[in-house]
C-alpha cells in the first residue's frame, strides 16, 4: 500500500519537511551516505506553466534534507519527445539549486 503525505501552503522548505514527517522521516528509505537520484519530471511539463512540473523548490528542499542525512545526490532528467533535459532543467531552475547543494 502507497502511503503519502498531503500539505499545503506556501513555504516549499516547511512543506517538504513537515511531508516527509508525516511519512516517519526518510531514514528506512535512505542511508546514511547513500546515493540518490532525483529526478524531477521537467521534460513533461509545459514551460512556464506552474504546477506542469516539479516546483523547484521542492527539489531544493528534498536535496537539503538528502544533504543532511549525508547522501549523496544527483539530479537528472531524460528527455522527452516534446522537450529536451539539456534545455529543461536550466530553463526551470533545478540546474541552479543542484549546483548551489553540490557537495
Amino acid at each position: 500500500m502507497s502511503v503519502v503525505s498531503i500539505i499545503k501552503g506556501n513555504n516549499p522548505e516547511v512543506m517538504v519537511r513537515e511531508a516527509v514527517e508525516l511519512l516517519g522521516g526518510l531514514n528506512s528509505y535512505v542511508k546514511q551516505g547513500q546515493r540518490v537520484f532525483i529526478k524531477p519530471n521537467v521534460c513533461g511539463g509545459v514551460p512556464g506553466k506552474p504546477g506542469s512540473f516539479t516546483n523547484v523548490g521542492v527539489v531544493a528542499s528534498i536535496i537539503q534534507i538528502l544533504r543532511e542525512m549525508d547522501a549523496k545526490v544527483s539530479v537528472g532528467e531524460a528527455d522527452s519527445c516534446m522537450y529536451t533535459a539539456d534545455v529543461m532543467l536550466p530553463e526551470t531552475g533545478i540546474s541552479e539549486v543542484a549546483a548551489k547543494t553540490r557537495r
